[in-house]
């Protein structure tokens, strides 16, 4: 699989586990700051960087202000496919931090070392969001099962994406397509067969669930079925 996969199938920029305690909330003056900012980044994403720098700095000394402008400055850097400025940016407030600080920082992290196709320093990141986000957003689960899908760990990243599904209200059916994959290449072929026809029966025209379903039975040697899908 490759690391494009990452952004055919599952679409992000997200913020997952993020959401600010009642001991950390904005103060107004900064919140309304960040909103007058973040309304303009569309239409002018360079001013809009220009300006969240200038709230890094001048809440530098404010703990949860900045982490806000960190993240949205990298969360627009990501947006504009500027992964390297947005990764030293993001490392750079990480950096020297007890393991809990900020998860959301950390989970942009693994997003962009997944962008970047290294899962190896993605999952580094990523686990220490899952250990320490509240709530635990299951698109983040579904991010590290993918990081373990890459570096071949598919036990792990099989029980990832089992707890994604099973925390999420509406999970996507990529999410169900990817676990198959990983069922298949632990030989438990009967649960990847059952997760692809639960999603042709609802969107019987994503023809690459049928490819991928005679796939698995040819493999199992069901000619028939394989031929048929």
């Amino acid at each position: 699989m490759k690391a494009g996969v990452l952004l055919t199938l599952v679409m992000l920029v997200m913020l997952p586990g993020s959401r600010p305690a009642a001991q950390d909330a904005l103060s107004p003056a900064f919140a309304q700051q960040l909103a007058r900012v973040m309304d303009q980044a569309e239409e002018d994403p360079e001013w809009a960087l220009e300006r969240l720098a200038e709230l890094m700095r001048a809440n530098r000394n404010r703990p949860t202000e900045l982490r806000y402008a960190v993240r949205q400055r990298a969360a627009l850097l990501m947006q504009m496919e500027r992964l390297d400025v947005a990764a030293t940016e993001l490392l750079e407030a990480v950096t020297g931090k007890d393991p809990d600080y900020a998860p959301e920082l950390r989970f942009l992290l693994g997003q962009i070392w997944l962008l970047k196709d290294d899962a190896g320093i993605a999952l580094g990141h990523l686990e220490l969001w899952a250990q320490h986000a509240d709530p635990l957003d299951p698109a983040g689960l579904f991010l590290v099962g993918y990081a373990h899908v890459r570096l071949e760990d598919f036990a792990a990243a099989a029980a990832a994406l089992e707890q994604a599904i099973e925390l999420s209200i509406s999970p996507r059916p990529q999410w169900f397509e990817i676990l198959a994959y990983t069922y298949v290449r632990l030989e438990r072929e009967d649960e990847a067969i059952a997760l692809l026809e639960n999603l042709i029966a609802s969107q019987p025209q994503q023809s690459r669930w049928w490819r991928q379903l005679g796939s698995i039975y040819l493999l199992i040697g069901n000619v028939p079925r394989g031929t048929a899908g």
